[in-house]
């Protein structure tokens, strides 16, 4: 059994203070370290502290002696192997979390953090037998000497410049073989070790230079020379709650003998035996023999003589050992102190009355006293008040029943702040079981405490914004809902009373709450309506609520009434105790607003960082109410575009059948007036039916223009003809109630527009201006006028200084306000019933004005009418193509043509016309007959004039079957309308012309006759 070993008087007290903490480590889970394995490695061959078994396993004494350690203080944990200076290094960058034998130095200590020292080596030096020249360190100078690389030994080698030539090996048992095999001269290795991997390498030709060995190697143990280690557990640096939990288990493994029994397992095999003193054995022999030669030669005198001596010199050894005894006990209670003293643990003793008996150095710098401080004051004189009695409570149990365990208590320190301590205590007892003193520590654990108040609010806040987020994802989303579940887990995290959310209106930027608390009192009670928190005219909001919003910043104040946003506080309303406003933002935009007031207790920066969060998913939910709305928006204009397509394939089919309706008449008419005299009567008939069919042509241009069915017709034009004629038009759908007054200027500038486009702006803008005077009656003025640029106000108009064409249309109807009036050009805004518009108007119009280069304007208030004013861009007259009247001169011809059509009237009418051209005319009614004649005939015609809507082929498909059969037969296709056809695209198949129906005879004969020149040139 191991002697001298004054850890152990340490160990009497340390054991009662230290046995107190493992169960409560195991109860608590201190730092999470409880059910944390930690991650350990050894290196691969440093026997006896480390080895690897053949199994790839760490063994080894300091591998077992961590086992203990860690089994001990209730933790868990895993070795690995690897080269020393790798896993040293994998322990400095927190890929392990612990390794067990690293020497301490103080280059080390900047690094890791060590535990006590458990172990104390010397090094030594070792060489080949014969070898002379090699005594001490100094010899080493200019000898290749053999160190373990990163090992301390490598370290100390450099430090001290012991040789320029050093050999670094992985492990020593290469450095001890490589010296065995004759390389190199020395290996600078722990004494232990080295013997340990002689035996275990089986070498006979290396030896240690001194002949001094180490009996004893636990830290009490003096150097043999200057490179001394001291072996520690070691953790990464500031890792300190793992350190103190190995301090204690390495406590109590000394203290229960477990690290003897080790001690004894790994090192009694390998220590050499002590030598043999030669000195010694030969005084021995002679203090044997002497004596009977004295007894031999002379009196007994001498041999009395020789007996005295012998006691005197018993007595001298006597002394010598009771002073080094004293010694060493002197030592042992300094090491004592020194670990009592910088234990991990807050210690004091107290007696039967709690007072204080002695306390460590760890306890004073905890609280900042000094120790004249605390010695004789009771324990309770350093407790907040209100825990005074709750001790009191807990040392009367401890003197009953001779432990307490985990008291939680707060504790003032010297500069006035608490901290949460958990108490531990046993009692020390006399003979009589009567209290001594009692032993106890306490360490802090305010962190942790704070920890599990911020775990505890963060689950609350998750279950929170979890219930908010289904909330938001329901399917009957509400806006409503989504406020009131939101204000329900604010509340509840922050322990508030009171409480609003609210959104602000795109539109009128005011403050709009969806939820809210009896703030008022009985004045204000949120239903089935929102309350209002209105802006003010510069832009601001008031209050305190306001002062968040205009400074797009959440803040909190516990005491709002010297707040200097505070302006006092509407009659009805609650009072403030404190107060937290967080705005609602997505990107850069603020949308809304958390207010909450009257908490048990005050704010803090967690409460405001929790609501925060939850007004995250508060913006989500104000960003769908938004998508919601122009979901639904966007479905009620995919409706009505979807009427619109409808309306379009329905004005496409009536465009069609209505031309060839107007064909015949066109045709008939003009023919008739060709005959008829230029004196009769008649023909002034004749032109009004001329003039209703070039209306009614142009009213099916608009329909196909407005259901997008036709291209657009840009033209140099004369508005005033065209404004005059919907004037006309619109006289007679307007009851007498409504007067009109008109001031069209015939001299109005030309502009370039759509006429068409032109009818249909005048149109629906008197229409609009008749509706709002229908019930009441009222004054509608159109006026058309020449004016220039610089003579517009501008209002926000973007036009330039030239000349401009104003259409003007004015009602005295009812009105419109500020709201409405920023929306009449949004598409489908009506503010018309059902059935009464569809809101595309003003849209439409607005869009064919942009498009022109123009603006309108708009001028209205509510009783006082409205008045648009549109402005075109006018042109220069020269581009205004000349109007001819009179008598046309018609071309004639005399060539062969095949006319092609399924309507029976529209062949009758062309073949009349071109028969009175001059031309030879025949026809089928069928595209199918009509390219069985063509194949069966060919060049027995000059020109194929084809209609584009037929059954059983369409003529673009038969103007291709024909210029197949005569590729130099002239095609012209005729139609009343067909979304197939444009001029770009029969070109591009090698049609020659194409016909609008219905056709004038001036145009028929105009195209026909260009078309034969052409092909009558090529």
């Amino acid at each position: 059994m191991l002697t001298n070993r004054p850890i152990f008087i340490f160990l009497s007290v340390l054991l009662v203070v230290t046995a107190t903490i493992i169960p409560l480590k195991a109860k608590e889970g201190s730092s999470g370290l409880s059910h944390h394995i930690l991650k350990s490695a050894t290196e691969l061959d440093y026997p006896p502290f480390s080895m690897v078994k053949d199994d790839g396993t760490a063994d080894g004494f300091s591998v077992d002696l961590l086992k203990a350690v860690t089994r001990a203080a209730g933790l868990d944990i895993n070795f690995i192997v690897g080269p020393w200076n790798e896993i040293k290094h994998a322990l400095i960058n927190g890929r392990l979390d612990v390794l067990p034998l690293v020497s301490y130095s103080e280059e080390r200590d900047k690094v890791l953090d060590f535990t006590a020292p458990y172990l104390q080596m010397h090094g030594t030096i070792f060489v080949r037998k014969g070898e002379k020249s090699i005594h001490s360190e100094a010899d080493l100078k200019g000898r290749e000497v053999l160190v373990m690389r990163g090992d301390t030994a490598h370290e100390y080698a450099v430090k001290k410049k012991l040789s320029d030539h050093l050999v670094l090996t992985d492990s020593f048992e290469q450095a001890m073989t490589l010296l065995s095999k004759g390389l190199h001269d020395a290996v600078i290795i722990q004494q232990v070790v080295g013997y340990q991997l002689i035996k275990k390498l089986n070498i006979t030709n290396l030896v240690e230079i001194s002949s001094l060995r180490e009996s004893n190697l636990k830290p009490e143990g003096g150097p043999l020379s200057g490179f001394e280690q001291k072996f520690c557990i070691a953790v990464k640096e500031g890792n300190k709650d793992l350190l103190a939990n190995l301090n204690e288990g390495l406590a109590i493994v000394i203290a229960n003998g477990v690290y003897d029994k080790l001690y004894n397992k790994w090192f009694s095999p390998i220590l050499p035996p002590p030598p043999v003193n030669l000195a010694r054995l030969v005084k021995s022999i002679l203090s044997i023999l002497l004596p009977v030669l004295v007894l031999m030669g002379i009196a007994g005198i001498w041999y009395l003589r020789r007996e005295v001596a012998g006691k005197t010199k018993y007595l001298r050894a006597e002394i010598k050992e009771r002073k080094k005894a004293k010694k060493a006990l002197k030592e042992s209670e300094e090491k004592f102190k020194g670990l009592f003293e910088k234990a991990p643990l807050s210690y004091q003793s107290l007696d039967e009355k709690a007072n204080f008996m002695e306390v460590n150095e760890t306890w004073l710098e905890t609280l900042g006293y000094k120790r004249n401080e605390v010695i004789g004051k009771n324990f309770s004189d350093f407790l907040l008040p209100e825990w005074k009695d709750s001790f009191s409570d807990n040392f009367s149990r401890l003197k009953s029943t001779g432990e307490i365990l985990g008291v939680e208590l707060e504790m003032v320190k010297k500069d006035g702040s608490t901290i949460l301590v958990s108490f531990h205590g046993k009692s020390g007892n006399d003979q009589k079981s009567n209290i001594k003193r009692a032993h106890c520590v306490f360490h802090d654990i305010t962190s942790q405490r704070v920890a599990q108040v911020f775990q505890n609010m963060e689950l609350r806040l998750h279950k929170a914004l979890a219930a908010i987020s289904k909330e938001l994802l329901s399917e009957s989303y509400d806006i409503k809902a989504v406020s009131k579940v939101t204000l329900k887990y604010a509340r509840q995290l922050t322990g508030s009373e009171h409480g609003f959310v609210s959104s602000i209106d795109k539109n009128t930027l005011e403050n709009k709450g969806h939820t809210l608390t009896h703030m008022f009192g009985e004045q204000c009670k949120l239903q089935n309506k929102n309350v209002v928190f209105p802006i003010r005219h510069d832009g601001k909001y008031n209050a305190l609520w306001g002062h968040a919003l205009n400074m797009k910043k959440s803040f909190f104040s516990n005491k709002p009434e010297s707040h200097p946003e505070s302006k006092g506080l509407p009659q009805g309303h609650i009072p403030l105790e404190n107060f937290m406003a967080v705005p609602v933002i997505m990107g850069e935009s603020l949308i809304g607003l958390i207010a909450l007031a009257n908490s048990g207790r005050d704010y803090t920066d967690q409460d405001l960082r929790s609501v925060q969060r939850m007004s995250e998913i508060f913006a989500l939910a104000i960003h769908r109410q938004e998508y919601e709305i122009k979901r639904i928006g966007l479905e009620q204009n995919l409706r009505q575009l979807q009427k619109i397509e409808a309306i379009g394939a329905l004005a496409g089919g009536i465009a069609h059948d209505f031309n060839n309706i107007l064909f015949p008449i066109v045709g008939f008419a003009e023919m008739l007036k060709e005959d008829l005299p230029k004196e009769s009567g008649l023909r002034e008939n004749v032109n009004e039916i001329l003039a209703g069919a070039k209306r009614a042509k142009s009213l099916v241009q608009q329909i196909l223009t407005f259901s997008r069915q036709a291209e657009q017709d840009i033209k140099p034009l004369k508005p005033h003809l065209i404004i005059k004629e919907v004037a006309k038009l619109i006289r007679s759908t307007i009851p007498t109630s409504i007067k009109i007054k008109k001031f069209i200027d015939p001299e109005t500038r030309a502009i370039l527009a759509d006429p068409t486009q032109i009818h249909q702006i005048a149109m629906n803008l008197i229409t609009n201006a008749y509706h709002a005077m229908q019930e009441s009656g009222g004054v509608l003025t159109i006026r058309l006028q020449n004016i220039e640029g610089r003579e517009i106000p501008r209002q926000g108009l973007n036009l330039g200084d030239g000349p401009h064409v104003l259409l003007s249309v004015k009602d005295t109807g009812s009105g419109m306000d500020k709201s409405i009036l920023g929306k009449i050009f949004d598409p489908y805004f009506t503010t018309k019933p059902k059935g009464k518009g569809t809101g595309l108007g003003l849209s439409v119009i607005h869009g064919i004005v942009a498009n022109y280069g123009g603006e309108i304007n708009v001028n209205s208030s509510l009783g006082q009418g409205s008045k648009f004013d549109v402005y075109i861009p006018a042109i220069r007259e020269n581009m205004v193509s000349k109007q001819h009247h009179g008598t046309e001169n018609i071309p004639t011809g005399n060539e062969r043509i095949l006319l092609v059509d399924d309507e029976k009237q529209v062949l009758q009418i062309e073949q009349i016309i071109l028969e009175r051209l001059g031309y030879h005319v025949e026809f089928k009614n069928s595209s199918i007959d009509a390219l069985e004649i063509i194949k069966n005939n060919p060049g027995s015609w000059d020109l194929i004039i084809s209609d584009m809507t037929m059954p059983d082929m369409t003529g673009d498909k038969l103007a291709k079957k024909i210029m197949d059969i005569e590729p130099q037969l002239p095609v012209i296709i005729c139609t009343g309308f067909s979304e197939r056809v444009s001029l770009e695209n029969i070109k591009s198949i090698g049609v020659k012309a194409l016909l609008m129906k219905p056709i004038v005879r001036s145009e028929l004969a105009t195209t026909v006759r260009s078309v034969l020149d052409e092909a009558e040139r090529k």
